[in-house]
């Protein structure tokens, strides 16, 4: 016999041993004789792992408690239970398991801590003020084993994260991990009715729910004040801490802005004849879009998150076109308005930069800032920033083409009249050198690609000033009204000679201009 008959020879004997003492354990008989040795190793490691899914269930069993009925002893029961069934290979012991003891046992525990939170939410009032301080109190005094709201909450979260992971192992239905904790929810479930009590339920008595003029400034003023102010998103970092999950966070935010969508849709806001109809005020609509951004910036400066929801710009301005289109028309008109309300001015300026680049630099500035808040910019940099910058190189185009006239007349060697020249080339260069800064974007502030672009290119036209400036001086000052024409002829010359050499290789008369130069 070759050697590898023999090593078969010894396994199949090894293996009917195993399987006698096997039937002797289960007391089953599944002729296995007739089935090929791979099939009845397969039945074997199938039986082996039943046996030791079996042996770890009964230490679950036997690990907690009879005497022990509480909620949170429970909620540990459920979530030990997932994590054995989730450390074993999947078998049919399993799927009964998890079909007739786990899933009874987490949709048990499920129910009872969302009735809790939802009883000690009534109870407490919340959202108020007073409700989110002893939330907050609660949160610092955190204790697993007490069924207080923020116990709930945690041990609700923990619960949801472990069946996630029970499912996909033992049904594999690649159950969504960045799904909506059922814990956020409830957290958002009394705000969700406190706002739509004043915004949505028509009443007189409120002009909250019938002033349409005023909805987004008091919309976002409310949520603003009592719930990211007042305690509510505190309250939700405090559990997503404890939790080890930012996403919760994340995810209330995301409930928020969803439900200050909702408001917007249902009052019919953005289509309603007194703000987007024939005879509206535009202001009404431009003080709505603003005050949206204001509440998105608002948002990225409160919370600290590394990843934030689709913001309110985004899905009520941007997500419409026709208002999206709209938006662009006004802001491009407005900024290059705005942009010549401030003419230069040959007086003094303090700060040595011209009036019309400070301007400039603060409507980039302001379009950098909503540009961040947009998921794709590239439309309103195109739209927006592009047109405003080409009119400030043609403003600059335009006071060098000035200031190159004044050069060339007559009573430009008058000293008053220089110094307010040379001073309006140095507010313009300054103004060309502070607005390319501007564009290129702050290191840790908002940066894009085609700002970037139009900074260079506002840089290189800063140089060209610089070199027309000296230019003209030379010519127009130097050459043909001081009349040192012989002196510039005779400058190549100077500069070609060592410094050591100057008095001696130089005639008197050119001293002075040498050390000039």
């Amino acid at each position: 016999m070759t050697f590898l008959e023999i090593e078969l020879l010894k396994s199949t004997k090894a293996l009917q041993k195993s399987e006698e003492k096997l039937k002797k354990l289960t007391g089953h008989d599944d002729d296995l004789v007739r089935r090929t040795p791979i099939q009845r190793l397969k039945c074997l490691e199938n039986t082996i792992s039943d046996l030791d899914l079996a042996r770890d269930l009964c230490l679950w069993e036997a690990k907690f408690k009879e005497d022990d009925v509480t909620l949170i002893h429970d909620a540990r029961r459920c979530i030990d239970l997932g994590q054995t069934l989730s450390r074993h290979q999947k078998c049919d012991l399993m799927v009964y398991i998890f079909e007739k003891e786990y899933q009874p046992l987490y949709n048990y525990v499920r129910a009872n801590l969302l009735l809790k939170m939802r009883q000690s939410f009534r109870k407490i009032k919340f959202p108020s003020k007073e409700a989110t301080a002893y939330l907050l109190r609660d949160t610092a005094n955190f204790s697993e084993d007490e069924t207080e709201i923020t116990a709930c909450s945690v041990w609700l979260i923990r619960l949801q994260q472990e069946n996630n992971n029970v499912e996909n192992h033992v049904i594999e239905n690649n159950s969504d991990h960045s799904a909506k904790f059922i814990a956020v929810t409830e957290i958002c479930r009394p705000i969700v009715e406190r706002v739509s009590f004043h915004f949505l339920q028509e009443s007189q008595e409120r002009l909250s729910s019938t002033r349409i003029d005023r909805l987004p400034e008091w919309l976002l003023n409310y949520v603003r004040e009592n719930v990211f102010e007042g305690g509510p998103l505190r309250f939700v970092e405090k559990v997503a801490s404890i939790s080890g999950l930012e996403i919760i966070t994340f995810q209330f935010i995301d409930e928020i802005f969803n439900l200050i969508n909702f408001i917007l849709l249902t009052r019919g806001f953005f289509r309603h004849e007194k703000i987007a109809g024939p005879g509206s005020n535009p202001g009404l609509l431009s003080g709505a879009v603003e005050q949206l951004f204001s509440f998105d910036a608002y948002i990225r400066d409160a919370v600290n998150l590394e990843a934030y929801p689709k913001g309110l710009s985004q899905h009520n301005l941007v997500e419409d076109e026709d208002l999206w289109t709209w938006f662009l028309d006004c802001q491009r008109e407005w900024a290059i308005s705005t942009l010549f309300e401030t003419q230069v001015s040959s007086e003094k300026a303090p700060n040595r930069v011209s009036p019309r680049a400070e301007l400039f630099s603060a409507l980039i500035y302001s379009i950098q800032s909503k540009a961040a808040l947009l998921e794709k910019p590239s439309s309103y940099i195109e739209n927006v920033a592009k047109p405003l910058y080409e009119e400030f190189a043609d403003a600059i185009d335009g006071t060098e083409k000035d200031l190159l006239r004044l050069m060339t007349q007559s009573d430009v060697l008058v000293e008053q009249n220089l110094e307010k020249n040379i001073e309006c080339w140095i507010d313009l260069i300054n103004g060309a050198h502070m607005a390319s800064i501007r564009l290129n974007g702050d290191k840790d502030g908002y940066t894009d690609k085609e700002l970037a672009d139009m900074g260079v290119a506002l840089g290189r036209r800063r140089d060209q000033l610089v070199d027309s400036c000296s230019t003209k001086i030379v010519e127009t000052v130097v050459k043909e009204k001081a009349k040192l024409i012989s002196y510039l002829m005779r400058s190549p010359y100077i500069l070609t000679l060592d410094e050591k050499d100057n008095e001696e290789s130089i005639s008197d008369d050119l001293l002075e201009p040498s050390r000039v130069l």
